[in-house]
């Protein structure tokens, strides 16, 4: 019994870390950048439900695992751009509840 219940923590944490890191890859964000966003330079003024360098999630997603880094570092939108993109409604965030 006490195997597994040991067994379940494991897999609870484990499962809970694998699905924050694939959160982040689908993103396009850093640990760094979840984790201290109001402190980062470049971040600051971007509204909190925009990720300014993910290109989406199938997108990201081939850019981690198929492709090598770019020379000279990624490319953020305009904050007026970003701005735009942060009033339309998703399922996390929309007129009737803001989720996290």
């Amino acid at each position: 019994v006490m195997m597994c219940v040991a067994l379940l923590l494991f897999i609870l944490f484990v499962g809970s870390l694998l699905g924050f890191h694939v959160f982040l890859l689908f993103t396009a964000q850093t640990t760094w950048e979840v984790s201290s966003k109001d402190k980062i330079s470049y971040l600051r003024g971007v509204p909190r439900n925009v990720y300014p360098f993910s290109r989406g999630p199938a997108r990201d997603c081939a850019d981690f695992c198929c492709r090598p880094p770019p020379p000279r570092g990624y490319v953020m939108k305009p904050l007026a751009e970003l701005r735009v993109w942060s009033k339309t409604e998703t399922i996390w965030e929309n007129r009737h509840y803001v989720c996290c």
